[in-house]
């Protein structure tokens, strides 16, 4: 072997790099030597591989079978139990499995329920020993075998809690808790039961904890549980009207990094942010219908707190249709730190509800000139927009370099400019509406109204590619939408740009 693989650095980049190249590199490279077979079968079974159907693939043909069910799914089972001498290459690279994954709807092959029935029988005690992370959305019927997977060195588990799983309660409580780093539980049940049974889960976990994330309302206990774990850095709960002990001195959240809440009544979720100092990243859900102005207040709040210094990432999501004015946007021009913005409401059926204008539009671009994703608004409605124009775009070109996403609801409708034919024929010989830097790739238009009559998708898709010369993906809704046509221009105007 060449000197320079005895280098461990080296060594484990060329395994890496030949194993993503695909199997047939994979198998080549570890068949070379028995160095590089171990190396191998650690990247390609700890990293690559995370279907059990695979796993279980490594018993002689003679074992098992895959077959196809009446409604055209297929199922592995087993023909006989494995010998004991079978198991060996099994076990061997069960031993190298770091990352699991079980989902119902997945499209290749999965595990019947008679062999889910057999698999309990026969399998040793830890059927994967080193298994670290955990995504279990099965059907309720076999949900009991996820304690197959228990396994010493489990950090992360994501489960998917549906309804009418039998014994779903005490399963519930006997996972393995204690070690985790990462716990994600999306609980679809609706069932107050096994909304206990997750808030008694959560109450087990422990300081390794860094990142949580519970659909379902925690119970109070729960909550004060999470609030104090000291190294939880991301958390997705819910505080429902929790109300902050009046006596308590221990820190809330003090390592948090990111947060994702839901609003309430009583504002609880202010109080569990008391004392977070260096939060980046925050999305708030609210149920309720707000009005502008309490939209304003909550944008204040985090001011007020110093958030607007640290903060990378804010998404502020209303699920009920609200008022998208400047003075609502007004708060976010102090946090000039942001890479990704996004304030979201549904519009009404017969009306736009974004009364964003231009001036609007340029303040934030001129504040935020690091944003690399705008949202404002749902995805853009049928109802043509009242404030921001075609050219209002403009400044997020001049002022945000870094934007590749962009979503807001412009009018698009009615563009009437006299623009000569050459111009529109051959656009990149035309001298740019900006700086010709920004890197805004995807444009978001859902349903946004555009004119069919004339040269209207042209002359959009000219001054789309004038002010942002990269962008490539235009993504609207409707099948025949005339933002097809100018997506057909833009993409003209991309083949011939000159290379640089």
């Amino acid at each position: 072997m060449h000197q320079c693989l005895h280098v461990e650095e080296i060594f484990h980049l060329v395994v890496e790099e030949t194993v993503n190249l695909g199997y047939p590199s994979a198998i080549s490279l570890a068949c070379t030597c028995l160095t590089f077979e171990a190396a191998v079968m650690e990247v390609l079974w700890g990293s690559h591989q995370t279907d059990l159907v695979d796993l279980l693939r490594c018993f002689p043909i003679e074992v098992w079978e895959i077959r196809e069910s009446d409604s055209g799914k297929l199922h592995f089972d087993f023909r006989r139990s494995p010998l004991p001498s079978e198991w060996k290459r099994v076990n061997r690279y069960a031993s190298w499995m770091r990352n699991l994954n079980i989902y119902e709807d997945w499209a290749g092959p999965t595990l019947s329920p008679k062999a889910w029935q057999d698999l309990s029988a026969i399998s040793p005690v830890h059927l994967l020993p080193n298994l670290q992370s955990l995504e279990w959305y099965s059907a309720p019927d076999t949900f009991i075998y996820i304690n197959l997977f228990r396994s010493p060195r489990l950090t992360s588990l994501n489960v998917r809690v549906i309804p009418n799983t039998p014994n779903l309660v005490p399963i519930l409580g006997s996972l393995p808790i204690e070690t985790l780093e990462e716990l994600r539980f999306l609980d679809l049940s609706g069932d107050r039961a096994v909304q206990d049974a997750i808030s008694n889960l959560v109450l087990r976990t422990t300081a390794t904890l860094r990142s949580i994330e519970v659909s379902s309302d925690l119970s109070d206990a729960a909550i004060r549980h999470v609030i104090r774990l000291p190294n939880l850095s991301d958390a997705s709960v819910t505080f429902a009207n929790l109300d902050r002990p009046a006596a308590s001195r221990d820190a809330i959240f003090p390592s948090l990094r990111t947060l994702e809440t839901r609003l309430d009544d009583k504002g609880g979720w202010k109080y569990f942010m008391e004392d977070t100092m260096n939060l980046e990243s925050i999305v708030l859900h609210s149920l309720a219908v707000l009005q502008p102005e309490e939209v304003v207040t909550a944008f204040g709040f985090l001011i007020n707190k110093g958030f607007h210094r640290t903060m990378h990432r804010l998404s502020f999501a209303v699920f009920e249709p609200c008022d998208l004015t400047p003075p609502v946007l007004a708060p976010l021009l102090n946090f000039g730190s942001l890479t990704r913005l996004s304030v979201t409401s549904p519009c009404d059926p017969t009306q736009c509800k974004s009364r964003l204008t231009n001036g609007a539009l340029a303040r934030l671009a001129e504040a935020l000139p690091h944003l690399v994703e705008l949202f404002l608004g749902d995805a853009p409605c049928a109802s043509p927009a009242r404030g921001i124009t075609l050219a209002g775009l403009r400044p997020l070109s001049d002022h945000c370099t870094h934007l590749k996403t962009l979503q807001v609801h412009f009018s698009a409708h009615d563009v009437r400019l006299d623009i000569p034919d050459d111009a529109l024929s051959n656009p990149s010989d035309q001298p740019p509406l900006g700086p010709n830097h920004c890197h805004l790739f995807q444009l978001v238009v859902g349903r946004l109204p555009i004119s069919t009559s004339g040269k209207s998708p042209l002359i959009v898709a000219y001054f789309l590619h004038q002010m942002f010369p990269r962008l490539s993906k235009i993504l609207w809704v409707d099948r025949n939408s005339p933002w097809k046509q100018v997506q057909e221009h833009v993409d003209m105007f991309q083949k011939y740009r000159p290379k640089k």
